[in-house]
């Protein structure tokens, strides 16, 4: 199956070649009001409300109607008409002639009354994959005020970053530049699916919110994965709405107050173990645990150096789950076991006899 390509320009961004896939380039006009630009590309399906109104208002042929389970709507005057996988632009053309069979130059215009709730599946490198529902909004505006009608004269979709948010936002390794978007392709388009390639880092570096794009039901988000932790990224993307502001991690060991710890995102392995009261007397080497994603573990073990750069080796960014401990020295491994073992006969003649006394 060939599916086209999309191909959503910001700047000179570069958008990775795919073999055997047509290239469709659709460009957007940064004047242009996108949610309204874009609503002549959403597609009909089960749950939408649409209103076909003619403009001789007394006609008995228009009205409301909800988009059944199969797909099919039961006009006035036409029967039962397959409408999912059109745009409204789309559905007119096809119904027009069913319409002219009976009126003599039919006029009339198909709207969106209700829309249904939008799924998108959303994979990569976010907090937590998987599928969710965004909620969606109609209607005109009236000075600050927004009004509802049947009219969908304005549509609020979730976006991009809406989606991403609603996944548990980035990872330590999220690529922002690298975001594909897959979606379903109109009927008239040839259906199956489109694809675009999306950089959407300059709505967090310069709040540039072009590509920050509308989603639509049945969209689909990947976000790519780097090789390596975009620290610069993560930190200042930390810091905006788009990921839940805490993590919580454990601290285990030879610190004051050992236990679960809340950290804000972005934080490194030396803050955890500040925040867990610091390393007590006679420590030693710290190990460091982390899960990922995909089931499989890494540890490792290291010297705690308290001057060490966030991202390094031994002040790795912290994610929801890590384990740090801090291991005690040999010295305060073997004074603890002296203190073990001789605590319950302290200050007595035979702590002095143990230890060789005459």
């Amino acid at each position: 199956i060939i599916f086209p390509l999309i191909t959503f320009f910001y700047n000179h961004s570069s958008i990775a070649e795919v073999n055997n896939v047509d290239e469709i380039k659709l460009n957007y006009d940064y004047q242009t009001n996108i949610n309204l630009s874009k609503k002549k590309e959403y597609i009909l399906g089960t749950g939408d409300g649409i209103i076909i109104r003619f403009l001789a208002l007394d006609s008995e042929l228009g009205g409301e109607y909800i988009i059944g389970p199969e797909g099919f709507v039961n006009f006035r005057g036409i029967g039962n008409i397959y409408v999912s996988g059109f745009t409204t632009d789309e559905l007119k053309k096809h119904i027009l002639p069913l319409y002219a069979e009976f009126v003599i130059n039919p006029v009339f215009d198909v709207y969106i009354s209700k829309y249904k709730s939008i799924s998108i599946f959303v994979n990569g490198e976010v907090g937590d994959p998987g599928l969710y529902q965004l909620s969606t909004f109609s209607g005109s505006t009236s000075g600050s005020e927004f009004v509802p009608t049947t009219m969908g004269n304005t549509k609020f979709f979730p976006t991009l970053f809406d989606a991403i948010k609603a996944a548990g936002g980035i990872t330590n390794y999220s690529d922002l530049e690298n975001i594909t978007i897959i979606r379903k392709n109109s009927i008239s388009n040839g259906g199956g699916l489109k694809k675009a390639k999306i950089n959407l880092l300059p709505l967090f570096i310069d709040g540039d919110q072009r590509l920050n794009i509308d989603l639509f039901d049945g969209d689909s988000v990947i976000i790519g994965k780097s090789d390596v932790v975009l620290k610069d990224q993560f930190i200042k993307i930390a810091r905006t709405n788009l990921n839940p502001k805490n993590i919580s991690v454990f601290v285990s060991g030879n610190v004051t107050e050992p236990g679960l710890k809340v950290l804000p995102k972005g934080s490194g392995l030396i803050q955890a173990i500040s925040v867990a009261g610091g390393r007590k007397r006679f420590s030693g080497t710290i190990e460091f645990l982390r899960f990922t994603k995909d089931g499989k573990s890494f540890k490792r073990e290291f010297k705690f150096d308290s001057n060490s750069d966030l991202n390094s080796y031994e002040n790795p960014i912290l994610i929801a789950g890590d384990i740090i401990r801090v291991n005690e020295s040999i010295f305060g491994s073997v004074k603890g076991v002296i203190q073990e073992f001789t605590t319950p006969i302290a200050n007595t003649y035979g702590l002095y006899k143990i230890f060789g006394g005459e």
